[in-house]
């Protein structure tokens, strides 16, 4: 539909746990894919299972007839789909991959049999063979995957490379996004396997390789150069030539940008000092069933102040009006273990349009008033920190970081 604001797109899911995977993709893994690379959320509806989304100009990519722009496509959309596995990664991730892994052994001699003669002998074999050996591969990298990463998802207008179609979008192996161009793409153009593998190559083995690349190509260029005449030896009682010494490397600097993951949490406050909590799904990839406070990403093309009353409507129901709205601090947040990096900007409201209601039944289990000043005990570790900031301050805080001494 074409309006005032550009052209949009109004995508119904045929199933809600489709839409429910698309919606937690557009508030966690699409923001990261930066502007123009993917459509936006302008709206959504769990009641219709609809999305209104901006549309993205373009054609999918099978449509390419020229090699070179489809390689081009390729590594563009390689490095869009490791931003998307960059969203969510390590401890909070990991156990849903491995549960794929459980599920997949499980669940194979099933699927065999669905099969039934579209496998032989031979390859139902061998299928039982590597499934069997997937536990002894040790942890799967993990992450927030796509689910459907192949050309069809892929739209190309000729210069840029935008992704698509989130519906199985969920966390679990990263390994498993590759599996349809494995199948499909990869068998008759074989040429195009290393340009999305290249640019979703891990962040800790491209920054491994940044030193061995810029050696290997300076011996490359040495090669290249014609060798200089040999010295002579010098003779016995001359001082041999000075030579330089060179300057020690200091350590190997990433190219990849710096990732921060921009958040925003809209805590409403009742008369009595309670906060309004979501109580998360026991399934949910972040917080399984624990309280936490109302919020979550930052969505492309809008502020954070405006953010955070789009995040209390759809969680609670309720309206807030930038007037009802009060900035109050920021929080720099470090993930033990994977490192991730994520800011909140905090807000607090303590008046509002409308009734709180669990408006998002598929994620959470219901809302909850909970004391600032006593937590319940299975409140999320940050969300205390939250409420622990606003009862007695500062309106800064940095969780997780390493000391850093003499810095101060």
């Amino acid at each position: 539909m074409t309006g005032r604001a550009g052209d949009h797109d109004v995508k119904v899911a045929p199933k809600p746990i489709l839409y429910t995977r698309e919606t937690g993709a557009y508030r966690v893994a699409v923001p990261h894919l930066g502007h123009g690379n993917a459509p936006v959320r302008r709206d959504s509806s769990a009641e219709l299972l609809a999305l209104i989304l901006t549309a993205v100009d373009g054609e999918p990519l099978k449509e390419e007839g020229s090699r070179a722009r489809r390689r081009t496509a390729h590594r563009q959309a390689g490095r869009l789909l490791r931003r998307f596995h960059d969203a969510m990664t390590g401890s909070l991730v990991q156990p849903e991959a491995d549960r794929v892994v459980e599920n997949t052994v499980a669940g194979l001699d099933m699927h065999l049999a669905e099969a039934g003669d579209h496998l032989s002998a031979t390859e139902a074999d061998l299928l039982r063979h590597l499934v069997s050996a997937l536990p002894g591969c040790g942890p799967l990298p993990a992450g927030w995957r796509h689910g459907e990463f192949w050309e069809r998802n892929l739209v190309w207008n000729g210069r840029r490379c935008a992704l698509i179609g989130f519906e199985r979008s969920e966390p679990g192996p990263l390994v498993a996004d590759f599996v349809k161009l494995a199948t499909s793409l990869w068998p008759d153009h074989p040429r195009t396997t290393k340009h999305p593998v290249r640019g979703a190559r891990p962040a800790s083995v491209r920054d491994r390789g940044v030193r061995a690349g810029s050696v290997s190509s300076s011996r490359r260029r040495q090669r290249s150069r014609p060798r200089p005449p040999a010295r002579r030896p010098a003779r016995h009682g001359t001082r041999p030539a000075h030579r330089r010494t060179p300057a020690a490397e200091g350590p190997p600097v990433s190219a990849a940008p710096h990732l921060l993951i921009a958040d925003v949490a809209q805590v409403l406050l009742g008369a009595n000092g309670a906060a309004l909590c979501v109580r998360r799904k026991p399934d949910a990839a972040l917080a399984p069933g624990q309280l936490t406070v109302v919020g979550g990403h930052l969505e492309a093309g809008e502020p954070l102040d405006r953010a955070a009353r789009r995040e209390a409507k759809e969680e609670t129901g309720v309206r807030i009006s930038a007037d009802q709205q009060e900035f109050y601090g920021l929080t720099h947040h470090r993930e033990p273990g994977d490192g991730l990096d994520r800011t909140t900007a905090v807000f607090v409201a303590q008046s509002w349009e409308g009734e709180p209601h669990n408006a998002e039944p598929d994620k959470h289990e219901g809302l909850f008033w909970v004391p600032m000043e006593k937590p319940a005990p299975d409140c999320h570790p940050y969300t205390a920190t939250v409420f622990h900031m606003l009862t007695h301050g500062p309106s800064y805080r940095a969780l997780n970081w390493p000391s850093q001494r003499g810095s101060e």
